[in-house]
């Protein structure tokens, strides 16, 4: 009888069968394979990693090859930062590297600097992290984003992150504290724009917001009250979810839809205050067993019930 056996991590060597190898034989040779597979694969990747990340002493980055410019036909290569390593208070990123421009802040960039208190943007970034992710997630402490006047993709006001003509509200630094007031010229509040701010207690949007992204103020655990100004129409969801504190939220007469789960786990929300009509919604105040639904008289599309909740007049 002949078939291959592998007790040498050969592969398809023929011999003559001569019995299984003993246990102890079996278990150094698959421990002998698996070492040699685990040398394999970890090569591969330092090879990988090594052929396009660098280290300086503040950071890791990489060469990214930017599309073409009217000026440049064949494209550019500029720098993305990868990972900031330094333990600093103040960030300061870099115009460039190697005498090629930095362009691109890498999602999780920031998240080994849970003591950054002050991050600076020099004028060369034109992205931020993805679509989804930021590279300021982990900086608990973080109090200002800066971004130098020339930037033009970004800015900075009050030492929160907006895009450059300040109608989108990008970032507020987890460790800001106290009162924020959005600015007048913004439109849209972004995804997770807030998340995990929990030292703010106050917070003003201007009547100019007509939209709120998704997970927009997720995890503001100090923050009681909050007002929905007329000009929103439109709520993603998790706009609220996890802000254990939150006690009442008025909206404005023109919304018209609340996205899933936006008061999800708000244990302590007892009022939520309609100047206008029922809005769609869908699963909104999941884990928020104490709330009351106000409406106004002459409103319409209330029920006894709004989203599983019980409703009352709103009498003023």
């Amino acid at each position: 009888m002949v078939r291959p056996i592998r007790n040498d991590c050969s592969i398809g060597e023929t011999r003559p069968f001569q019995g299984w190898p003993a246990i102890s034989e079996r278990g150094q040779t698959a421990h002998a394979c698996r070492k040699l597979a685990m040398r394999s694969v970890f090569a591969m990747l330092m090879l990988t990693v090594c052929a396009v990340v660098h280290a300086q002493s503040d950071f890791l980055w990489s060469t990214n090859y930017g599309p073409p410019t009217v000026t440049n036909w064949n494209g550019t290569h500029t720098i993305k930062i990868n990972r900031y390593t330094k333990i600093t208070s103040k960030i300061i990123i870099p115009t460039s590297v190697n005498g090629l421009p930095v362009s691109t802040i890498d999602a999780f960039a920031f998240d080994a600097c849970p003591g950054a208190v002050e991050i600076s943007i020099p004028p060369s970034v034109s992205k931020l992290g993805n679509a989804a992710i930021l590279p300021f997630i982990g900086c608990f402490n973080l109090e200002r984003i800066e971004v130098e006047p020339a930037n033009a993709s970004f800015s900075s006001t009050n030492g929160c992150l907006l895009n450059k003509s300040q109608t989108m509200f990008i970032c507020c630094p987890s460790g800001k504290a106290g009162c924020v007031t959005i600015p007048s010229s913004v439109r849209s509040i972004g995804a997770d724009s807030f998340l995990g701010c929990t030292k703010i207690t106050n917070l003003t949007i201007p009547n100019s917001v007509t939209n709120i992204g998704y997970g927009a103020f997720s995890g503001c655990t100090s923050l009681t009250n909050i007002t929905i100004p007329d000009s929103v129409a439109k709520m993603a969801g998790g706009a609220f979810g996890g802000c254990a504190n939150l006690a009442r939220v008025t909206f404005g007469r023109n919304i018209k839809d609340i996205g899933l789960w936006t008061f999800s786990h708000c244990p302590n929300l007892r009022g939520v205050y309609f100047e206008g009509d029922a809005p769609g919604a869908c699963y909104t105040f999941d884990a928020a067993a104490k709330a009351i639904i106000y409406y106004k008289p002459g409103t319409k599309g209330w029920g006894e019930t709004f989203e599983g909740r019980p409703t009352a007049i709103w009498k003023q």
